[in-house]
C-alpha cells in the first residue's frame, strides 16, 4: 500500500538496525524501535511499560491483522512522507483508520480521513462499493466523535450523490440497513437537520 522511500526511517523496520521490538504478522516481521512506537502509540506505549509476556520478551505476534495494512501503518509511523494519498481504492483508507484506531495512533487516523475523502470525492466510485464501505466504518469505528462515520454520512446527505448511490443499489442498500442499523438512524438525523436548515431558507 505505501510506496517506500529509499532514506526514509521505514527502513529500519527492515534492517533491523538498533531494533528492540518485533512485530511479527504471519509470513513478515518488522524491527521496531520503541522510542519511535510509544510516542505516537498509546497501545504500544501501555504494552512496553506493562509485565505480559510480550513486553518482557520484546516480541508480539499481530498475525491477526491484515500485513499489508499493518505494513502501511508501521512505515507511516516512521515516516508520514509515504501515506499512500492516491495508491490502492477507498477502502484501503477505511482499513488503515480501522486499525490506527485499534493501536491508538492519532495522526494516521486523521491522515486515513483525509485520504477517504479524497478518494470518496472521485465521481467514478460506484454506489455498491460505497455502501459496501459503511459496514467497514461503523464496524471498525467509535460511535462517538468518529471523523470517518461524519465523511460517509456527508456523501449520502448530499442529495444528488444519494441518488446515485442508490441507484440499482435498492436491494444493497436494505441488507445495509438491517446489518447497520446505528448508519441508518445517523443518515435520518442527518437528513432532517438538512432538510430543516432547507426550510429555513424557503
Amino acid at each position: 500500500m505505501a510506496s517506500s522511500s529509499p532514506n526514509g526511517r521505514e527502513q529500519f523496520l527492515y534492517t533491523g538496525v538498533g531494533s528492540d521490538f518485533k512485530i511479527i504478522c504471519r509470513n513478515r516481521v518488522f524491527y521496531a524501535h520503541k522510542v519511535i512506537l510509544a510516542p505516537v502509540s498509546e497501545y504500544f506505549r501501555k504494552l512496553f511499560e506493562s509485565d505480559f509476556k510480550e513486553a518482557k520478551n520484546n516480541e508480539i505476534d499481530l498475525s491477526i491483522d491484515d500485513p499489508h495494512v499493518l505494513k502501511t501503518l508501521l512505515e507511516t509511523t516512521y515516516n508520514p512522507a509515504v501515506y499512500p494519498w492516491k495508491a490502492g481504492t477507498i477502502g484501503n483508507h477505511v482499513h488503515l483508520y480501522a486499525l490506527a484506531e485499534k493501536y491508538g495512533i492519532t495522526d494516521i487516523k486523521a491522515k486515513a480521513v483525509r485520504g477517504f475523502k479524497l478518494k470518496v470525492m472521485d465521481e467514478s466510485i460506484s454506489g455498491r462499493s460505497l455502501l459496501q464501505l459503511v459496514s467497514d466504518i461503523y464496524a471498525s469505528s467509535a460511535s462517538a466523535d468518529c471523523p470517518l462515520r461524519e465523511a460517509i454520512l456527508d456523501v449520502f446527505s448530499d442529495f444528488e450523490r444519494e441518488s446515485d448511490i442508490l441507484n440499482g443499489n435498492e436491494r444493497t442498500f436494505k441488507e445495509l440497513a438491517m446489518e447497520t442499523p446505528e448508519f441508518v438512524a445517523d443518515l435520518a438525523l442527518r437528513l432532517h437537520k438538512t432538510l430543516e436548515k432547507i426550510g429555513r431558507y424557503c
